[in-house]
C-alpha cells in the first residue's frame, strides 16, 4: 500500500484486455501480443495456429491435438494477422486465449 488515493496504472498505460479466440477468424495484431490454445476435453479434432503478413495468414506456428494434456502458443508480431484454424463450426474441445503485450 502507498498510502495514496491515487492509481498505480494511469487508465491510458493499462494493458488491452485479454479475450477468448474465435476459431476460423483472422485477426490482425495492433501490437505483440501471445496466443495460447489448448485442448480442454470433449470433442476430438486438431488445431492449427497460422499468422503472417497475408490475409488469411498461411504460415504454421504451431497445433493442439485432442490428447490431454495438449496445447501450444506463438508470439504474434504487430502487423500480422493470424488464425486459430480448426475443421468444425464450433470449437470442439478446444479453448484459446489471445493477450495484448
Amino acid at each position: 500500500m502507498t498510502g495514496s488515493d491515487e492509481p498505480r496504472i494511469h487508465p491510458a498505460e493499462a494493458p488491452r484486455a485479454r479475450f477468448s479466440v474465435r476459431f476460423n477468424h483472422v485477426y490482425r495484431s495492433e501490437g505483440f501480443g501471445h496466443l495460447a490454445v489448448w485442448f480442454a476435453g470433449g470433442r476430438a479434432g486438431r488445431v492449427t495456429i497460422l499468422v503472417g503478413l497475408d490475409d488469411p495468414p498461411t504460415e504454421f506456428a504451431g497445433e493442439v491435438t485432442a490428447e490431454m494434456p495438449s496445447s501450444c502458443s506463438a508470439m504474434i508480431r504487430p502487423g500480422e494477422y493470424w488464425t486459430v484454424s480448426y475443421g468444425r463450426r464450433d470449437n470442439g474441445g478446444f479453448k484459446g486465449l489471445f493477450t495484448p503485450m
